[in-house]
């Protein structure tokens, strides 16, 4: 028997490659058709499928269509497929919505997990808080920590206690709840001769950090203390034993104007409304940033039920005097308007009252224009001046 002959390979062939002998790792079946095998396996309807797993028929066709699952839903899924943690989330495939910190896998907070021990999902740990469900993913992605006043709510959320949700939170980076409150920074940074800008600039922080940090309005992160304290040439703990006391500021003395309208039982809104002007204009009228005009003073004197002069005098305003009587034509216009003032009348009520438009009366008052004989019966009665007293003669004279 002759042994078959091998011709020799020709310089044009290929060499034959060697298969390997490692078998490929079977694909892993995605979840809609893993559930679909179950349900047909066993005979299933998709409302008996459902009721089997604890979800709505429209849940069951929904995962069976291609939606993603909640991980709170992991647990039922694996005892009803049989399939292993790193199995199932496979089959499920990539979560574009929540991260690994979030959906309960190998790399999930503990903060996730303890929610996920409970069964419970973002928006039923935010709705036990009081905030919103991104809050509490913000929480769990290690972006921002839970503040002082949220943490009892939400350790009793959690079924913990204080000391166990702090010890939760550890991991996480300090966030701008996690500081020191310094209502008092402000005059230490006087002492020390600084402005808010030089000592934002010294610190590198913006200049509106720095201004919140006094008002209180945000924390101090302790990362910042001991940059503070050497900028401010103190030492941490004087820094916050100082600064963290209230500042004491001098209170001022309430106004005579102020005092007119709390006696009256108004706030300033309430005021302000009757007047005719915003809250700011009466705040600076108030506190003598601004002249008080004639109109708004007579007419607070109507508000106020205050005389006229006590409305003025309280403003830093004089009542005109009137000129000496006789009156002439010349003094008549000055008159005029003292004793409309005297009256506590403004010019648009006073108008109404004489029966006349308020451009005629001022220029009544202006004397651009002559007081008719027929209106100086009615003025007197307005005015409640004596009668004739407004009578002149025609070339000038005195009154009779």
């Amino acid at each position: 028997m002759t042994a078959a002959v091998i011709p020799p390979a020709s310089a044009t062939e290929r060499p034959v490659r060697q298969l390997s002998l490692v078998q490929p790792t079977p694909p892993v079946p995605d979840l809609a058709e893993a559930l679909r095998s179950w349900r047909e396996h066993l005979g299933l309807t998709v409302l008996a499928g459902s009721r089997r797993l604890g979800v709505a028929p429209t849940t069951l066709r929904g995962w069976e269509s291609g939606v993603r699952p909640q991980p709170l839903s992991f647990p039922t899924l694996r005892r009803a497929l049989g399939m292993g943690e790193d199995e199932l989330r496979a089959s499920v495939g990539p979560d574009r919505v929540r991260t690994s910190r979030t959906s309960g896998g190998r790399g999930a907070s503990e903060l996730c997990r303890a929610r996920l021990r409970l069964g419970l999902s973002h928006t039923q740990v935010a709705r036990k808080v009081g905030v919103v469900p991104a809050t509490v993913s913000r929480w769990e992605n290690g972006a921002r920590l839970p503040s002082p006043r949220i943490r009892p709510a939400l350790a009793a959320a959690l079924r913990i206690t204080p000391t166990e949700l702090n010890q939760l939170l550890v991991p996480i980076p300090g966030g701008r709840w996690d500081g020191h409150v310094l209502p008092g920074l402000r005059t230490l940074r006087t002492g020390a001769g600084l402005t808010q800008r030089g000592c934002a600039d010294a610190l590198g922080v913006s200049g509106a950090t720095v201004n919140r940090w006094e008002q209180g309005a945000c924390r101090v992160p302790r990362r910042r203390v001991e940059d503070l304290a050497a900028v401010l040439g103190v030492s941490v703990t004087h820094l916050l034993c100082e600064a963290g006391r209230p500042a004491t500021t001098p209170l001022r003395p309430e106004s005579a104007l102020a005092s007119m309208r709390r006696k009256t039982g108004m706030t300033q809104r309430e005021a302000a409304a009757l007047l005719g002007v915003s809250v700011g204009c009466l705040s600076r009228y108030e506190g003598g940033h601004r002249p008080l005009p004639v109109a708004v003073a007579v007419l607070a004197a109507r508000i106020y039920r205050r005389p006229v002069a006590h409305v003025f005098t309280a403003a830093g305003l004089r009542l005109p005097r009137y000129p000496a009587r006789p009156w002439t034509r010349s003094t008549m216009p000055a008159a005029l308007r003292a004793a409309r003032l005297h009256r506590g009348l403004s010019t648009a009520a006073a108008s109404r009252l004489i029966g006349v438009s308020p451009q005629t009366l001022s220029r009544w008052e202006a004397g651009t224009s002559e007081l008719p004989a027929a209106a100086r019966t009615r003025l007197e009665a307005v005015y409640a001046l004596p009668p004739r007293s407004l009578q002149t003669e025609p070339a000038g004279g005195c009154a009779r």
